[in-house]
């Protein structure tokens, strides 16, 4: 009542403002006499009416903000920690009659049933008198407590058959639905819904009948989809994908040590209740939600169909296109981005789990397919649609050429590598057709160069690499790492920022595959030269790639300042890994009994003759960056001098490596207090 009031007053104290503003307005445009208040009306007092285009706004008073947060806590929140506590409670009070056999199994249940009606006959009457809040949360109660009584009379006693029990749970599930649009509360539905999953749990005999419960979830999940469109309870959605989700998820690890063998009748109705779900979430989704839904889906359906290739791979491809299809339509940015991801996650996870030797057919149609749905999302969008690019459009259309370009690499190199070429040039000229595309349809005055200019540069990257990648071996590398200093020449001379992060990419590229297949290529080899054999070649060539390339990319204004110093680093991680390797390869070939312990050595005295070396360099060249990387090696070297040297050597050879190391350490040293005064300035200078 006193908020009321207060209310109240409020109200009537605006009123008279607004008054007080139209007799103004009245009085300075000369109003007729009738519009005025008449004589009897109570005159209010004078006060010089406030501007007309700042009308005045009573600020809340904070006591009321105090008393609604105490109200809120006081009635909701209590109220809901009360529900729990009185369930606990009731389960507690009931497994200790239990335990006391105070009453037989079937008093039990019939208390409990009779318990939670008459909550729920409460919980009604205190809602008739405006009790809304405490009504819901009596319902809830209730609901819960008629949970409990129902699954025991089923799972404990055996008092009613498996049937009736699930009958009288799905009841109690559309009760707690009716409770919930009748008070107008999500909390009652959610509970409900909790509820409903947990029925097939808690009265489950441990027999497998995949169509009925993933026909009951289907079922459940539609009308929770209803309900929650009805009210516009968008947390009902939410919590019946996690539902979903964790009750498929546990029926799929329930298939046991059988999972994965044939004949497996539950994949059938397992894949049409994937699909399913799948299509009913897609309509009403928001783009988060579509994320969650369709990565779920995705990761579910390599445990679906694992050695069904056909049936694994264009399912795949469907969900792709319907993400595809869903992000057209409500034009979202990220969702192909996160489709083509999903894509690719799945199919990278079933491939090195389940790939059948046999499915090569299946996996070069499917990944051309797949190659041309994504790769058509751009020319869509941009000729169909007539929509302006966006970066992330461009972004797929560079990560699908790549990903799909890695996939067919992967599936053609053992048997069929003389076809990699070829499928190369094939690529490219789709990419130069869709340039040539976009240059033609595009209107002169709003010709967007972007999209052109994507095309363009993956299809020369792809017919760069399709002459060396029908050869074998090295050159691949070699020729990755002249097009890296290429592109990066390019860059510094038009001042262009594309060329630049392509060449970016390319080093990385140069860096995975150095680590991945050059550095393993000579295994097995009987013939060696130290430092004049192919390997070291393409380390050295690739090295001064790098090294020429940061000078490039130097140029201000083209790349951020630790672009073109990450390549420098990669530049002297190439050259040292190429010499550490010809180390290690020399130590091996010629001490075959201490080669271990000779190897670790040697490779100690190699890194901290480079850093000495680096910060030679940079002393010379006042470089802090050289200064820098060579005290980060000398810390490595320190560490692994104690942490692995210091228990793995043997005691000459320790003796020889702290005793070189040492010296080594101490004229570096000697550099610093050297050149003390000559560096701090150089740091003064670069500051300044």
């Amino acid at each position: 009542m006193e908020a009321l009031t207060e209310a109240n007053v409020r109200i009537l104290r605006r009123l008279e403002a607004l008054e007080q503003r139209l007799r103004a307005l009245e009085a300075r445009h000369g109003a007729p006499a009738e519009t005025q208040a008449p004589p009897e009306a109570a005159p209010l007092p004078a006060a010089e009416p406030p501007p007309v285009e700042q009308p005045p706004v009573p600020p809340a008073p904070e006591p009321e903000q105090h008393a609604g947060l105490e109200t809120r806590i006081g009635l909701a929140w209590v109220n809901r920690v009360a529900v729990v506590t009185c369930m606990l409670a009731a389960a507690f009070f009931f497994k200790y009659a239990v335990d006391n056999e105070w009453v037989g199994p079937g008093g039990r249940v019939v208390i409990g049933i009779l318990a939670g009606l008459v909550i729920l006959g409460i919980a009604e009457r205190l809602f008739s008198k405006g009790h809304t809040v405490y009504a819901q949360g009596l319902s809830g109660l209730g609901i819960a407590v008629l949970y409990l009584a129902f699954q025991a009379s089923f799972a404990f006693y055996r008092l009613v058959p498996q049937a009736l029990a699930f009958a009288l749970m799905v009841l109690t599930t559309l009760s707690g639905a009716f409770l919930a649009l009748r008070y107008d509360a999500p909390v009652i539905a959610a509970l409900t819904l909790v509820g409903g999953y947990a029925t097939p749990v808690l009265l489950s005999t441990g027999e497998d009948r995949p169509w009925f419960f993933l026909g009951y979830l289907l079922l459940l999940n539609s009308g929770v989809q209803a309900l929650a469109a009805l009210r516009r309870w968008r947390l009902l959605t939410t919590l019946s994908l996690a539902g979903t989700a964790l009750m498929y998820w546990a029926w799929l690890v329930g298939r046991g040590s059988y999972a994965y063998a044939e004949p497996a009748p539950w994949r059938l109705p397992g894949w049409l209740f994937l699909l399913t779900q799948y299509f009913l979430y897609l309509p009403k989704a928001g783009e988060a939600f579509f994320f969650a839904v369709h990565l779920l889906a995705c990761a579910a359906l390599t445990q679906v169909w694992p050695v069904e290739p056909s049936r694994f791979l264009w399912t795949l491809a469907a969900l792709s296109a319907a993400a595809l299809w869903a992000a057209d339509r409500r034009n979202w940015e990220r969702a192909p981005l996160v489709a083509l991801g999903a894509w690719w996650a799945a199919y990278a996870y079933w491939k090195s789990e389940y790939w059948p030797p046999a499915a090569l057919a299946p996996n070069l149609a499917f990944t051309a397919a797949s190659f041309l749905l994504f790769f058509c999302w751009l020319p869509w969008r941009v000729v169909a649609r007539r929509i302006e690019a966006r970066k992330q459009d461009l972004i797929l259309a560079s990560v699908n050429a790549a990903v799909m370009f890695g996939i067919l690499y992967s599936l053609l190199s053992q048997d069929y590598s003389r076809w990699l070429g070829l499928v190369a040039a094939l690529m490219a000229a789709m990419h130069l057709g869709l340039g040539w595309l976009l240059l033609k349809r595009q209107a002169e005055e709003k010709r967007d160069t972007r999209p052109v200019f994507l095309a363009l540069g993956i299809a020369i990257t792809l017919l760069t690499l399709a002459a060396p990648i029908q050869f074998s071996g090295f050159r691949i590398t070699l020729a990755w790492a002249v097009e890296g200093a290429a592109l990066s020449w390019i860059a510094a001379r038009t001042r262009a920022r594309e060329p630049a992060l392509a060449a970016c990419a390319i080093f990385a590229l140069i860096l995975g595959r150095l680590a991945l297949f050059d550095a393993n290529a000579l295994g097995g080899v009987t013939e060696y030269s130290l430092m004049l054999n192919a390997r070291f070649l393409t380390f050295a060539v690739s090295a001064a790639s790098f090294a020429a390339a940061a000078l490039f990319l130097r140029e201000p204004g083209l790349l951020p300042r630790a672009a073109p110093a990450a390549v420098y680093t990669g530049a002297h991680l190439v050259l040292l890994g190429g010499l550490a390797m010809e180390v290690s390869e020399w130590t091996r070939r010629n001490f075959p009994d201490g080669g271990r312990s000779v190897e670790s050595m040697a490779l100690s005295f190699l890194c901290a003759a480079y850093a000495l070396a680096l910060v030679i360099a940079g002393v010379r060249t006042r470089s802090a960056l050289n200064r820098a990387l060579g005290l980060a090696l000398i810390v490595f070297v320190m560490l692994k001098l104690y942490l692995y040297d210091i228990w793995q050597l043997r005691l000459a050879h320790r003796v020889i490596a702290f005793a070189a190391l040492g010296a080594l350490l101490l004229a570096m040293s000697f550099l610093y207090s050297r050149y003390r005064a000559a560096i701090e300035d150089w740091w003064r200078d670069e500051k300044n």
